[in-house]
């Protein structure tokens, strides 16, 4: 399958298209927000398909600068989460999200074919006792940290005209591909091709990304390591697509009303590099657009103590919680890398303390999100 058959393909997901023209100023400090719902689905070899996840989204640009926010549940259909990623000077990202509600008691099988029926009824949670949970890293390059999340598909489609406009090579950071998270390997590239919208901000029509005829796994050493297939698939095939469905115009710049996304991997005939399975696939539609943020600060803002896992300084795939995990009892405003390592410090060595308390700290730190999100990542599948 080669990348014109791509887009054809996936070009004709949606049947229809949807077209806005909204008044306002598209120049060098060019502004917009969009808002819309992205569905991702993960197939099986055999076609069946193994989880299907839905969730609104908000994207917030003002130059360089972006917000992506995104509320919905996991795969196994739990309480929603809320996510607030953002990046405003250019090296630095911060990852925060936080539940909207805790269950009630046993939370049942989280796994492959898991229904909300099968799930504890959710237990609402008031803003000030929300455990949140940020992460802050200098990758600018937002790549989910386990499978299943929607993140980079949103950055890339509408909040990556900064990073296409300092590109010197054809080669692109996989965004669905955990492999290249911060946690993991973000130094990950493939080859790919692409076409930009015109105008202040350039954002992709079409984006294709082409596998180099491997894969990558963990070796005994719990290194991420290149293994390549066998029979045609060596010779490399198209790895993933994104194609915008329509659109929509913000003074002389457009901006996508949607989009799908396929991610393809070696087929079941194998006759040939272009017989090709879909592993996922993700539809996203616009449903609103206006030429202001509807927010000053592009920044994520907890609402309560936050629990920060900083990986400006520390942190690798063989030490997932790095020397920068403390509580932010503020969690309005995030700490520059010195005043977090002083935190840090004062979190993990505090003065007299005891063997409990150590250890109560050690328990409040560990237990949220971004350790999960590890867990998961460890267990995630090879591909």
């Amino acid at each position: 399958m080669n990348s014109t058959a791509v887009v054809r393909v996936v070009g004709c997901a949606l049947a229809s298209v949807l077209l806005s023209v909204v008044s306002g100023h598209c120049g060098s400090g060019a502004e917009f927000e969009v808002a819309g719902v992205i569905t991702e689905e993960s197939y099986r070899i055999d076609g069946a398909i193994q989880w299907t996840l839905s969730a609104e989204f908000t994207v917030c640009v003002r130059g360089d600068a972006w917000l992506i926010r995104t509320v919905g549940a996991d795969q196994g259909g739990g309480p929603k989460v809320t996510r607030e990623v953002g990046c405003t000077n250019g090296t630095e990202m911060f990852d925060l999200r936080w539940p909207d509600a805790l269950p009630s008691g046993e939370r049942g099988d989280r796994g492959a074919g898991a229904t909300v029926s099968n799930l504890s009824v959710p237990r609402p949670l008031r803003p000030e006792t929300k455990p949140y949970s940020v992460v802050i890293m200098s990758n600018t390059v937002p790549v989910g940290f386990a499978d299943g999340e929607v993140l980079g598909h949103l950055w890339l489609m509408f909040a990556s005209h900064t990073h296409f406009r300092t590109l010197t090579t054809n080669r692109l950071t996989p965004v669905f591909d955990y492999n290249a998270s911060a946690l993991s390997r973000p130094d990950l590239k493939l080859t790919g091709e692409w076409e930009l919208a015109g105008g202040a901000i350039p954002l992709p029509r079409k984006v294709v990304y082409y596998n180099p005829g491997g894969f990558y796994a963990r070796n005994a050493s719990n290194e991420l390591a290149f293994r390549r297939y066998g029979g045609p698939y060596a010779e490399g095939f198209t790895n993933a697509a994104y194609v915008a469905t329509g659109e929509g115009k913000i003074g002389d710049c457009s901006i996508p009303m949607g989009f799908v996304f396929e991610w393809y991997v070696p087929g079941g005939a194998r006759r040939s590099n272009r017989d090709l399975a879909i592993r996922q696939r993700a539809v996203a539609v616009v449903n609103y657009v206006a030429p202001v943020c509807s927010r000053t600060s592009l920044l994520p803002s907890a609402r309560a103590p936050t629990t920060v896992l900083d990986l400006r300084f520390g942190g690798s795939w063989t030490s997932p919680v790095p020397a920068a995990a403390y509580l932010d009892t503020k969690g309005n405003r995030w700490a520059a890398v010195d005043e977090s390592r002083r935190l840090y410090g004062q979190m993990t060595r505090p003065r007299g303390a005891s063997p409990v308390l150590l250890g109560a700290l050690t328990l409040l730190l560990l237990a949220p999100v971004p350790v999960y999100l590890v867990a998961r990542l460890r267990r995630g599948r090879d591909h």
